[in-house]
Formats: structure tokens, sequence, C-alpha cells
């Protein structure tokens, strides 16, 4: 599991280089957990990435709680294959946790309890 544990800690994603065309998407899905192990409501966010840009795909939790991701999808749109990678930023202390060139059309996914694949359509 992704574990946002930290005001501090935010999930990013970024390309190795330019796009041809497009930016691809992203999507991560989550929910909090207070202090007491209880469960909040599920959330979600959706976002483009922007080439070399490092972009927050799911921000830091507040004070007290967790932030526990259940899935995340980059969707490669380009015309071109690009390298993504997902890491964890805390305070400027970033720390990789997949990098994965996508073909045209492919996914890179995590799913809890599975952990990264890709998808292709």
């Amino acid at each position: 599991m992704i574990r946002l544990d930290a005001t501090t800690k935010v999930l990013q994603a970024v390309l190795a280089g330019a796009v041809s065309a497009n930016q691809p998407q992203a999507y991560v899905s989550f929910f909090d957990e207070n202090i007491e192990g209880e469960d909040t409501k599920g959330a979600s966010k959706e976002t483009n990435l922007n080439g070399v840009t490092d972009v927050t795909i799911c921000a830091a939790p507040i004070q007290s709680f967790v932030r526990l991701i259940d899935t995340i999808t980059i969707y490669n749109r380009d015309t071109a294959s690009v390298t993504v990678i997902v890491k964890i930023d805390d305070a400027a202390t970033e720390n990789i946790l997949m990098r994965r060139t996508l073909l045209t059309l492919e996914t890179l996914a995590y799913e809890h309890g599975v952990g990264f694949y890709v998808m292709s359509v």
C-alpha cells in the first residue's frame, strides 16, 4: 500500500522528457484514515501531467490523518512513447516508486494489494 503519512508528503508524477503531442492523464483514488484507524469517505483526483515538471497527482493528508492510495492510472495518450516516474515527495526529498516507459495508448496502473503493472488497449 502507498501511504502518505505526513502533511509534507505528496504523490507526484513526471515525465523523463517532453511529449510529442499530448500529455498523459493521471487518475488517483484514495481514502484517509484518522489516528483511531477509522476510514473516511473515499475521493479521487484527475489531472494531466506536464512534461518534465513535477505534478502532484495526490495531495498530502491533513494533520492527524494518513492518506491511503487505492489505485493510480496514468494513460499515455501521446503519439509516441513516454517514460513516467511516480514518486513520493516529502518536503523536496524524493522517493521514486516506479519508472516505466509506456508505449502509445498504454496505461501504467497501481492497485493496492497488486502493485504496479502496465495495461494496453
